[in-house]
């Protein structure tokens, strides 16, 4: 049992770098009591960050729909991380090449190992120590797959890399002509 106070949302505070990467995305940032909200200009697509027990929740709404679980983490840089491969499709506008990740259960980053967690979650190994962090997994897709490549460097080369026309520095491997989506 953990007894340590759950952090409220006013506590969740994240990396400028991401707040701008958001911005260029046409995403605002929108805090309340318990959460903070990254929703597109006309809030058709929310990404909520709840702080629950032992970390922080990310969902993700559309227009009316209610919100689904995405990942769990122990602290808000995992979460970051992944935020900015979520938004990124809304930079195309500046004719960006699209990154597309592998998502087969046999195609994990060097180094991570995918494992079945609780029910749908799923997590990973990184040489064999298991990362504080679970995401919501499919049948076919798995997410969990795709955010191993997002774990190779810091969340500025991450940006770097989906803001780039040839996904450098980290994402060389996983740039797709248009022609290829």
């Amino acid at each position: 049992m953990n007894d340590r106070a759950e952090p409220a949302a006013s506590e969740i505070v994240l990396d400028p770098d991401l707040i701008a990467f958001a911005a260029q995305a046409g995403f605002r940032l929108h805090r309340d009591i318990t959460s903070l909200t990254l929703a597109d200009a006309g809030g058709e697509i929310r990404y909520t960050i709840s702080a629950v027990p032992d970390g922080y929740l990310l969902t993700r709404a559309e227009r009316a729909g209610e919100p689904e679980e995405l990942l769990w983490a122990s602290t808000l840089g995992y979460v970051e991380l992944i935020l900015v491969e979520l938004m990124s499709p809304a930079i195309e506008h500046r004719r960006l090449p699209r990154i597309k990740l592998p998502y087969g259960w046999n195609e994990a980053a060097d180094g991570f190992e995918p494992f079945r967690a609780d029910g749908r979650w799923a997590g990973l190994r990184r040489d064999g120590v298991e990362l504080p962090v679970r995401l919501v997994d499919g049948d076919i897709l798995h997410p969990v797959i795709q955010y191993s490549h997002l774990l190779g460097g810091s969340l500025r080369e991450l940006i770097d890399s989906f803001s780039s026309p040839d996904g450098a520095p980290l994402l060389r491997d996983h740039v797709r002509e248009s022609s290829d989506r």
